[in-house]
């Protein structure tokens, strides 16, 4: 599993910001080494980039949540 799958893994269960995903990813639940912020924040922006996640708008500024897009790369 990488860091961008495990983010969208962990995104499908509703928008978090970057600081708890890193968090998240940190305990080893997922099966991954803990990956530095830099690493979640890298791969948060290549998830953006491509369409798979998308920031919070509005009421939830900060919050990542999962696309349509991501959620097809689940499957």
């Amino acid at each position: 599993m990488t860091v961008d799958f495990a983010l969208l893994a962990v995104l499908a269960n509703g928008p978090r910001p970057e600081s708890w995903l890193g968090e998240e990813l940190a305990t080893g639940r997922t099966g991954l080494p803990a990956p530095s912020a830099g690493q979640v924040s890298a791969a948060l922006g290549r998830l953006a980039r491509a369409g798979l996640v998308t920031t919070g708008q509005g009421h939830d500024p900060g919050q990542f949540r999962i696309t349509a897009s991501g959620q097809r790369e689940l499957a």
